[in-house]
């Protein structure tokens, strides 16, 4: 997991897909892999504001986006391009 406190929904999907790209352009060979050669799938979420948003509610759908990604032929990146406002539970 990777927190990217300066990362917009604007720039996500387009770091999520250069981490793709550069793991699958150093080429390690993986034999058990369609392509030989290991690859990786990434699932992102945006919060605008962690003060507002559950940590485990983004998790969720960063978790949800990757199974999407693997769904959808491996080697991608899917973004949840932004999580609800959830509030946190209330723990006083």
């Amino acid at each position: 997991m990777v927190i990217l406190s300066e990362t917009d929904a604007t720039a996500l999907p387009a770091l999520a897909n250069q981490l793709r790209e550069q793991v699958h352009d150093m080429r390690l060979r993986h034999e058990d892999s369609p392509q030989s050669v290991v690859t990786v799938s990434l699932g992102a979420a945006l919060a605008e504001s962690m003060q507002d948003v559950a940590p485990e509610f983004v998790l969720q759908r960063a978790d949800e986006a990757l199974y999407a990604a693997k769904q959808g032929g491996r080697n991608r990146a899917v973004v949840f391009a932004a999580c609800p406002v959830i509030p946190k539970e209330n723990t006083a």
